[in-house]
C-alpha cells in the first residue's frame, strides 16, 4: 500500500488551509508522493518530508485564482480567448506572496527555472 502524501497530510493540519476562502479561487500544487519521499531540500539538505510541513512550503504551493466571471464565458469569445492564450505565460500569486508562472503545461518560479512537470493540481474544495 502506498503511503499517504505528506503534503496533503500537512496541508490539512495547517492554518494555511483556512486562508483558502473562497475555495474555488485557490488551487493546490501537490507534489507526487514519490518525489516527496525520495528528495531532499536543495538549501538545507533535509528530506522533503521534513520541509513539507512548514507554512512557507505549503503557502508556496497554493495559487490564488481570480474569479472566472467575464464577458466571454461560454460562447464563441471563450473559444477565441483559449486559442489566443495557448503558448502564453500566465502569472499566479501564491498565498505567501510569491509568484508562479504557468506556460505550456510547465510551472516555473519567478526566476524562470522549471520547478515541476509532474504536479497534480487539486482545488481545496475537493479535499
Amino acid at each position: 500500500m502506498q503511503p499517504l502524501n505528506p503534503f496533503l497530510s500537512s496541508f490539512s493540519k495547517s492554518p494555511v488551509a483556512s486562508q483558502c476562502n473562497p475555495p474555488r479561487q485557490h488551487i493546490l500544487l501537490v507534489p507526487p508522493t514519490s518525489v516527496l519521499l525520495a528528495s531532499r531540500d536543495t538549501e538545507s539538505g533535509a528530506p522533503l518530508t521534513d520541509v513539507v510541513a512548514s507554512d512557507e512550503f505549503l503557502g508556496s504551493h497554493v495559487l490564488r485564482i481570480a474569479s472566472g466571471k467575464g464577458s466571454g464565458a461560454g460562447g464563441r469569445d471563450a473559444t477565441q480567448n483559449l486559442r489566443e492564450m495557448r503558448g502564453k505565460a500566465k502569472v499566479y500569486g501564491t498565498i505567501n506572496g510569491r509568484s508562479i508562472v504557468v506556460k505550456d503545461n510547465m510551472i516555473y518560479t519567478n526566476k524562470g527555472t522549471s520547478i515541476c512537470h509532474s504536479y497534480f493540481c487539486i482545488t481545496p474544495l475537493l479535499i
